[in-house]
């Protein structure tokens, strides 16, 4: 088990037809959650995990599907899973 813990935000701007499609496809990733969107087609996500890379793969994965146009980091956290949270 890893002794990490990532917690990231971003912003994924898509195509505005395709927002409630580009949601779905985002509900489908481990570790996300859609916090909220507009109908320009922005969308605000939380990614979680226990490994660093995994939150930039996820990143790079979100910015290949067909209508998302950027997939970009707002924010990132990085706690030792053994630390004590006060």
């Amino acid at each position: 088990m890893s002794d990490e813990y990532h917690i990231s935000s971003a912003v994924v701007l898509c195509k505005p037809d395709k927002i409630q499609q580009v949601i779905a496809q985002i509900g489908e990733f481990a570790g996300l959650e859609v916090h909220g969107f507009n109908p320009e087609g922005k969308i605000v996500v939380s990614i979680e995990s226990n490994k660093r890379h995994n939150i930039v793969s996820t990143l790079e994965d979100i910015a290949k599907l067909d209508a998302v146009l950027s997939s970009n980091l707002v924010f990132h956290q990085f706690e030792s899973a053994s630390e004590e949270v006060s």
